[in-house]
């Protein structure tokens, strides 16, 4: 990211991230949607976090990219 920001090239293409976030009974659980300015979803990602045990659990959602002549 640091070489593409010098050279002022943008390597990567825009992503939007979204996500929630829920704080109850000392566990935190975070849903994320990484998406690019279309919509299609690039990744989902779950996280759940016992503040308690410290113990996470981190679930990435399986995504199928198809790329076609036109997209």
């Amino acid at each position: 990211m640091g070489a593409a920001q010098r050279n002022h090239k943008q390597l990567l293409p825009p992503t939007n991230l979204h996500g929630n976030f829920r704080l109850a009974n000392n566990t935190l659980q975070v849903e994320t949607t990484l998406a690019n300015p279309y919509d299609d979803i690039l990744a989902q990602v779950d996280v759940n976090a016992d503040l308690i045990t410290k113990k996470t659990k981190v679930k990435l959602h399986h995504r199928t990219i198809v790329f076609t002549k036109k997209k």
